[in-house]
């Protein structure tokens, strides 16, 4: 896959994307997060101020997989952008290590409150084989210095993909940060599906649910995000006219397919009463097992492929919104315009086909539930 993309664009901003594969949270976490709050806080003032004056953004990021620099300047400031960049990888002083590692900690303790992100972090910690550390929960307590040092030190060396979005003929300074070594994802393992709870003291449950599905193709991918438009998609959907609409159980439950690099996971949630937890949960399962048992109908097919197709054009109505598309591609080991690609076979679906290949995709059902709520 290229590991360096060039969009052309008509206007005067640049975006700029770097990734660095598999040094994220998963594999680093308290030193990823580190990382995230040392290069967008703690650097020196001045250098900050600085790049405000030139307005030029550059944020970093610790994603589950990689760790990602998004960077947007003006056309005119884009040597004074890539200096700056350069001295912020190559700037491995720690003058304040105990400020991070407090920051980490309070950022933590905020957002333990937050039930529902907390139920997604519990899913997947216990739905993935690995130790999968994730978001801002990650293991901060044992963060050492020595160790997120070598983290900072290490990473201006490591591979990484560059998505560039700009007015430019000449983008050859920006590919001298092409460390083009080879990486590759591997497909994370997964546990045997679990239902667990949580018990706090609160008036609602927060529910978090989980499934795999096995894509080979992009055709596949194709009717899969399909499906689950029809299953989970938002108003109108199967997941929702039920525990909404016909028995009000719920404000919102939604069910979507999330591409974590290798693994093809179908992710949903919903918040209800306590006393009625055990009831949307088993609604969740019932729709689950139609969609695969009995596929589906052909007026949910037209309505899906109607709104997928018909709502494509607004993905890319921006230089943003097509940047952040070409990210999510390169990033990915995808080709370039691969999911523009899926909108095309949905176009041209026959129901016959999409239900025939939901029938032998019996892993949907396979679901894992992580439930936060009082369970007195």
């Amino acid at each position: 896959m290229n590991n360096f993309v060039h969009l052309k664009t008509n206007d005067d901003l640049v975006y700029i994307s770097i990734s660095y594969p598999n040094y994220g949270r998963i594999f680093y976490n308290a030193n990823a997060m580190a990382a995230e709050f040392f290069y967008n806080e703690s650097l020196d003032d001045e250098f900050y101020i600085k790049l405000e004056q030139s307005a030029i953004n550059i944020s970093a990021s610790a994603n589950y997989f990689d760790f990602t620099f998004d960077i947007v300047c003006l056309k005119k400031e884009l040597d004074n952008c890539l200096n700056a960049f350069n001295n912020m990888l190559l700037n491995t002083e720690i003058t304040n290590f105990e400020l991070i590692k407090n920051k980490i900690k309070n950022y933590f303790l905020i957002h333990i409150q937050d039930y529902d992100n907390l139920a997604k972090m519990k899913l997947y910690e216990n739905y993935f084989k690995n130790d999968f550390k994730n978001d801002k929960f990650g293991d901060f307590e044992a963060l050492d210095e020595k160790e997120f040092k070598n983290y900072i030190l290490n990473l201006k060396n490591q591979a990484n993909k560059i998505v560039i979005s700009a007015n430019l003929d000449d983008i050859s300074k920006v590919k001298k940060l092409l460390n083009n070594k080879q990486s590759s994802y591997e497909k994370l393992k997964i546990n045997e599906s679990f239902y667990k709870e949580e018990s706090k003291e609160i008036s609602q449950a927060f529910v978090r649910f989980i499934s795999s599905v096995e894509i080979k193709s992009i055709y596949e991918r194709a009717i899969i995000s399909l499906a689950i438009y029809v299953l989970g998609g938002g108003f109108g959907s199967r997941i929702t006219e039920e525990i909404r609409v016909k028995r009000g159980l719920a404000y919102s439950a939604f069910a979507f397919l999330v591409a974590f690099k290798k693994n093809y996971l179908i992710s949903g949630y919903l918040q209800t009463k306590n006393e009625s937890k055990k009831e949307a949960i088993k609604i969740v399962q019932e729709e689950f097992k139609k969609l695969v048992e009995f596929g589906i109908s052909e007026d949910e097919f037209k309505k899906a492929k109607d709104f997928l197709v018909g709502s494509e054009i607004l993905k890319y109505s921006t230089t943003q919104n097509r940047h952040s598309i070409a990210n999510s591609e390169c990033f990915s080991d995808l080709k370039q315009g691969e999911l523009r690609e899926i909108t095309k076979i949905i176009k041209d679906l026959e129901l016959k086909t999409c239900n025939d290949f939901l029938k032998n995709q019996k892993s949907i059902t396979e679901l894992s539930f992580y439930v936060i709520g009082n369970n007195e």
